[in-house]
C-alpha cells in the first residue's frame, strides 16, 4: 500500500496531466464511474487554473490567440502547479516560465508584457494604505526634516523594459483594444 505522500502526489501528477492514476483504483476500485469523476475534477482544476491565468494576462492572451495561450497555460501548469489556495497568486512565474519559452526568438517581449501584468495584479492585490497626511507633515518643525522617512504606497511597483511594453499593453486591454498588437 502506498504511503498517503505517495497518493497525494500521484494524484497531484494525474491532475495535471488529466490522466487517472492507477493508485486511486486501491481506493476507488477498478469503476468507470470514478474515471469519469476524476475526469471532471482534473477538467475543473486546470479550468479554473487557466481562468485564473487569463484574468492576469489578459494582452499576453490576446498577443498569442486562445490556442496557444490554452496550451502554454497547461504547460505553466504542469511544470508550475500552484503552491497557494489562492487562485490570484497561481500565475507568479509565468513572465519567467514565458522567458525561458521565448528567450531567444521574436516574442521576447511577451515575458516583459506578463512581467506588466503581474506587477498590476499585485498593485491590485495590494494592501490599503493610508494617504499621505499633509496637514501633519506641514505641522513637522523645519529642525525634524531629516527625521523624515517615507514610505512609497504598497500598490506602487517598479518596472522597465527595453521594448514599448506599455504601448504594447494598452492597445491590447481595454475598450481602445480592436485587434492584437504585436512588437515588428
Amino acid at each position: 500500500m502506498p504511503s498517503l505522500r505517495e497518493l497525494q502526489l500521484h494524484v497531484m501528477d494525474a491532475l495535471l496531466s488529466a490522466g487517472f492514476p492507477p493508485l486511486l483504483k486501491l481506493i476507488a476500485g477498478p469503476h468507470a464511474r470514478a474515471e469519469r469523476r476524476f475526469s471532471v475534477y482534473a477538467n475543473t482544476v486546470q479550468g479554473n487554473f487557466r481562468d485564473a491565468l487569463q484574468s492576469t494576462y489578459p494582452a499576453v492572451r490576446r498577443l498569442v490567440g486562445e490556442d496557444y495561450f490554452r496550451q502554454t497555460a497547461r504547460e505553466f501548469q504542469r511544470h508550475h502547479p500552484s503552491r497557494s489556495g489562492d487562485l490570484l497568486l497561481c500565475g507568479q512565474g509565468f513572465p519567467n516560465f514565458l522567458t525561458q519559452l521565448h528567450s531567444d526568438d521574436a516574442f521576447s517581449y511577451l515575458a516583459d508584457v506578463a512581467r506588466l501584468e503581474w506587477l498590476i495584479q499585485e498593485s491590485l492585490l495590494a494592501a490599503e494604505h493610508a494617504p499621505l497626511d499633509l496637514a501633519s507633515l506641514a505641522r513637522v518643525p523645519p529642525a525634524a526634516y531629516d527625521g523624515l522617512r517615507f514610505e512609497l504606497h504598497p500598490s506602487l511597483r517598479l518596472f522597465e523594459s527595453r521594448y514599448p511594453t506599455l504601448a504594447i499593453w494598452e492597445v491590447n486591454v481595454g475598450s481602445h483594444a480592436s485587434r492584437p498588437a504585436r512588437l515588428r
